[in-house]
Protein backbone atom coordinates (compact mmCIF):
# COMPACT_ATOMS: atom_id res chain seq x y z
CA UNK A 1 0.00 0.00 0.00
CA UNK A 2 1.56 3.52 -1.00
CA UNK A 3 0.73 5.98 1.30
CA UNK A 4 -1.76 8.96 0.24
CA UNK A 5 0.26 11.88 -1.41
CA UNK A 6 -2.25 14.75 0.41
CA UNK A 7 -0.52 13.35 3.32
CA UNK A 8 2.74 12.91 2.61
CA UNK A 9 3.24 15.68 0.19
CA UNK A 10 3.17 18.61 3.03
CA UNK A 11 6.05 17.04 4.37
CA UNK A 12 7.74 16.39 1.93
CA UNK A 13 7.13 20.34 1.33
CA UNK A 14 8.63 21.43 3.86
CA UNK A 15 11.81 19.44 4.10
CA UNK A 16 12.08 21.22 0.36
CA UNK A 17 11.73 24.37 1.48
CA UNK A 18 13.69 24.14 4.75
CA UNK A 19 16.87 22.63 2.88
CA UNK A 20 16.87 25.76 0.38
CA UNK A 21 16.14 28.03 3.39
CA UNK A 22 19.18 30.60 4.70
CA UNK A 23 17.79 28.84 8.35
CA UNK A 24 19.06 25.18 6.87
CA UNK A 25 22.08 25.10 9.32
CA UNK A 26 20.17 26.21 11.91
CA UNK A 27 17.23 23.50 11.41
CA UNK A 28 20.13 20.78 10.70
CA UNK A 29 21.32 21.45 14.13
CA UNK A 30 18.10 21.32 16.21
CA UNK A 31 17.53 18.29 14.18
CA UNK A 32 20.49 16.48 14.37
CA UNK A 33 20.46 17.32 18.49
CA UNK A 34 16.63 15.87 19.00
CA UNK A 35 17.70 12.37 17.28
CA UNK A 36 20.94 12.68 19.41
CA UNK A 37 18.93 13.14 22.60
CA UNK A 38 16.25 10.27 21.17
CA UNK A 39 18.95 7.87 21.02
CA UNK A 40 21.56 8.95 23.98
CA UNK A 41 19.32 10.82 26.82
CA UNK A 42 16.26 8.81 27.46
CA UNK A 43 14.30 11.08 29.43
CA UNK A 44 11.54 8.67 30.37
CA UNK A 45 12.55 8.71 34.00
CA UNK A 46 11.48 12.62 34.27
CA UNK A 47 7.90 12.34 33.07
CA UNK A 48 6.56 12.51 36.98
CA UNK A 49 8.19 16.08 36.81
CA UNK A 50 6.13 17.54 34.16
CA UNK A 51 4.08 19.95 35.83
CA UNK A 52 1.43 21.42 32.97
CA UNK A 53 -1.19 19.58 31.60
CA UNK A 54 -0.44 17.39 28.82
CA UNK A 55 -2.23 16.40 24.92
CA UNK A 56 -0.55 13.13 24.03
CA UNK A 57 -2.61 12.56 20.56
CA UNK A 58 -1.18 9.07 18.86
CA UNK A 59 -2.24 7.41 15.77
CA UNK A 60 -3.61 3.19 16.59
CA UNK A 61 -1.72 2.50 13.33
CA UNK A 62 1.80 4.45 14.75
CA UNK A 63 5.15 2.28 14.31
CA UNK A 64 7.49 4.78 13.36
CA UNK A 65 10.85 4.31 14.85
CA UNK A 66 13.57 6.60 14.19
CA UNK A 67 16.34 4.61 11.97
CA UNK A 68 14.18 1.60 12.40
CA UNK A 69 15.20 -0.04 9.43
CA UNK A 70 18.59 -0.88 11.07
CA UNK A 71 17.01 -2.88 13.84
CA UNK A 72 16.87 -6.80 13.55
CA UNK A 73 13.76 -8.17 13.47
CA UNK A 74 13.51 -9.29 16.68
CA UNK A 75 14.44 -5.44 18.16
CA UNK A 76 11.84 -4.05 15.39
CA UNK A 77 8.97 -6.23 16.81
CA UNK A 78 9.23 -4.59 20.26
CA UNK A 79 9.57 -1.05 18.74
CA UNK A 80 7.22 1.46 17.71
CA UNK A 81 3.93 -0.04 19.40
CA UNK A 82 2.78 3.70 20.45
CA UNK A 83 -0.44 3.18 21.73
CA UNK A 84 1.19 0.74 24.42
CA UNK A 85 3.75 3.52 25.18
CA UNK A 86 1.66 6.50 25.30
CA UNK A 87 -0.24 4.90 27.88
CA UNK A 88 2.72 4.24 29.71
CA UNK A 89 3.23 8.08 29.21
CA UNK A 90 0.15 9.05 30.39
CA UNK A 91 0.16 7.35 33.42
CA UNK A 92 3.85 8.37 34.40
CA UNK A 93 2.66 12.09 33.51
CA UNK A 94 0.76 13.83 36.23
CA UNK A 95 -1.91 15.68 34.24
CA UNK A 96 -1.65 13.83 30.95
CA UNK A 97 -4.86 13.02 28.77
CA UNK A 98 -3.93 10.79 26.35
CA UNK A 99 -5.94 10.41 23.15
CA UNK A 100 -5.72 7.51 20.13
CA UNK A 101 -7.14 7.81 17.11
CA UNK A 102 -7.97 4.95 15.13
CA UNK A 103 -6.86 4.17 11.60
CA UNK A 104 -4.43 6.60 11.98
CA UNK A 105 -0.12 6.38 11.89
CA UNK A 106 2.21 8.63 12.95
CA UNK A 107 0.76 12.41 11.92
CA UNK A 108 -2.50 12.94 13.31
CA UNK A 109 -2.61 16.45 12.86
CA UNK A 110 -2.30 15.87 8.91
CA UNK A 111 -4.04 12.35 8.31
CA UNK A 112 -6.84 13.44 10.60
CA UNK A 113 -7.10 16.76 11.02
CA UNK A 114 -10.58 17.10 11.94
CA UNK A 115 -10.24 14.72 14.78
CA UNK A 116 -6.99 16.27 15.74
CA UNK A 117 -8.88 19.52 16.25
CA UNK A 118 -11.51 18.21 18.54
CA UNK A 119 -9.08 16.84 20.58
CA UNK A 120 -6.65 19.49 20.67
CA UNK A 121 -9.00 22.80 20.88
CA UNK A 122 -11.35 22.06 24.08
CA UNK A 123 -7.34 21.17 25.59
CA UNK A 124 -6.04 24.76 24.46
CA UNK A 125 -9.05 26.48 26.32
CA UNK A 126 -8.91 24.84 29.43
Amino acid sequence: MHPDPKVWEPLADVLVRVTLSPDYPRWARAAALTFQMIYQQPVRYEYHQIAPPVLLVVGAEDHVVPLGQYATPAEAARLGDFVALSAAAAHDIPRATRVVIPECGHIPHLEHPAQFLTELLPFLAT
